[in-house]
Order: structure tokens, then C-alpha cells, then sequence
């Protein structure tokens, strides 16, 4: 709601899929229609653009996990020529919050995150799409600092877009939150 004089209320988004259920977790991202079509579709080296949007995060179970407002942008260089982009979420007060916190990944770690990246998986798209996120699973508890991820569905505007990782963006502050 918007008036006049007085701040605007925070978007409220609800998406409700009638499919089978997944046995991941499942991102929903929805936007305007031709900005989410300018970030899946039109996206490229030269033209990376971010657009406000929300995010949905429901559990494995379809249990609603957190559902926040933010910028979404694509990510990536060479995957961008790709049919599944990769996507950034990006936690900014211009969107309404700077940060979110919710336990995303299994185990102890930072719950507190300003940016997540829905990666396409990269080089290994045409591949298995598991060796990255694997070898980021195997480094956990090995000393070695790896970023936390998982796979999850995405849906963009209700319409399934495919399987994602789900990862921890090592953006600005991501080694002071572990360090």
C-alpha cells in the first residue's frame, strides 16, 4: 500500500504451485514479468541487469521457510549464453532489508546472509551439474573455506525454471562473518 506522506507497507508475494511435491527444497522468485524475462532471457556479458523482486524458501516439506523482498541479478560470464541463467539475490535497504537471517544449509554457520546466488552450474551445465556443489560439500569441516550449498527447484513467476544450487555468496563481509 502506498499514500502520501507515509511509508510505503512492505510486498507481501504468495506463490502457490500445484505440482508434485519435490523432494528439494524449492525457491519461488517473482517480479515484474518483463524484468524477470530481462534477467532470463535477455541477460548477457555486457548486460547484467538487477531488478527488484522477492524470493520465497520453502522447506523440502512445503513448509514456508522466509519470504523477503530484494534485487535479483543475473550472474555469471560464459553460462550466460546458456538457457538457465544464474542469478544473484541481493539484500539491500532500497528493497527493504540489508540482510536476512534464516539456517539455508544443514549444519552450524552464518545464518545471517546479504546475498545468495541460484547457480546454473557453471562449466559442468551440460555435465553432471553435481561436481561443483559436491566438491564444495566435501571441503565442509576439512579446514579449508568453501562456500555452503544445496540443490533446490526454482520457479520464476510460478513457471519451474529447474534445478539450482542454492549457494552462499562470498560477497562483501563473507570472510569477516567466519573470521
Amino acid at each position: 500500500a502506498v499514500a502520501p506522506g507515509l511509508l510505503p507497507s512492505d510486498a507481501i508475494t504468495a506463490t502457490f504451485l500445484f505440482e508434485e511435491p519435490h523432494t528439494v527444497p524449492v525457491v519461488c522468485l517473482s517480479g515484474k514479468p518483463s524484468e524477470m524475462n530481462d534477467l532470463f532471457n535477455k541477460a548477457t556479458r555486457r548486460h547484467k541487469p538487477e531488478h527488484g523482486g522477492s524470493m520465497e524458501y520453502y522447506e523440502a516439506d512445503g513448509t514456508l521457510g522466509i519470504c523477503f523482498t530484494a534485487g535479483i541479478k543475473s550472474k555469471g560470464r560464459s553460462s550466460l549464453g546458456y538457457d538457465q541463467k544464474s542469478v544473484t539475490v541481493c539484500l539491500r535497504e532500497e528493497y527493504g532489508r540489508s540482510e536476512i537471517s534464516y539456517p539455508f544449509f544443514d549444519g552450524d554457520g552464518v545464518t545471517t546472509f546479504a546475498e545468495l546466488t541460484l547457480r546454473n552450474g557453471g562449466q559442468d551445465y551440460f555435465g553432471s551439474r553435481l561436481r561443483d556443489s559436491y566438491i564444495h560439500q566435501l571441503a565442509q569441516g576439512m579446514d579449508v573455506t568453501g562456500i555452503r550449498t544445496r540443490i533446490v527447484a526454482v520457479y520464476v513467476n510460478g513457471k519451474y525454471w529447474g534445478v539450482y544450487d542454492l549457494e552462499e555468496e562470498q560477497a562483501e563481509g563473507y570472510f569477516e562473518a567466519y573470521y
